[in-house]
């Protein structure tokens, strides 16, 4: 699966709606697989889009808190969440993505209704910001980096 074939068809129509919702603060797991060469990707069902699991950030709720909810809520199994890996500040949206290195609790991925497929991809294979977040997540030196993408 190349790039080009990333993002679905209302990728675009997708990111408006987040950005008019006015949520400006999002939590995002990578999950590595055994190599550490490959993450794990959900393919959302409106768009066929793929990305990562996460999500907004609800009030009164922390950051490691919403990321382990958002993979309870779109995999259907716990996650420990690791580390945080990097901020991004994502200039389209207006807003702030804070990634974790996730790891499974179980095998037994149950999508939601969101998702109709999961896969782990090559890193390579992803877009240049998510395969920029990944790197980070993968060659984890200690501290998080802090990015701006377009």
């Amino acid at each position: 699966m190349g790039a080009e074939r990333y993002r679905g068809p209302l990728y675009g129509l997708r990111q408006l709606l987040i950005r008019a919702s006015g949520r400006n603060l999002g939590a995002s797991a990578i999950i590595p697989d055994a190599t550490r060469t490959k993450v794990l990707v959900l393919r959302s069902r409106p768009d066929g889009s793929w990305g990562f699991p996460g999500g907004g950030v609800k009030h009164g709720e922390s950051v490691e808190e919403a990321v382990a909810r958002e993979c309870r809520e779109e995999l259907g199994v716990a996650v420990s969440v690791e580390f945080l890996s990097g901020i991004y500040y994502i200039k389209q949206l207006d807003s702030h993505m804070l990634v974790f290195r996730c790891a499974l609790q179980s095998d037994a991925i149950r999508l939601s209704v969101e998702h109709s497929a999961f896969r782990y991809i090559d890193v390579d294979d992803l877009p240049p910001g998510e395969q920029l977040r990944a790197r980070d997540v993968l060659e984890y030196s200690g501290y998080a980096r802090v990015r701006t993408l377009l």
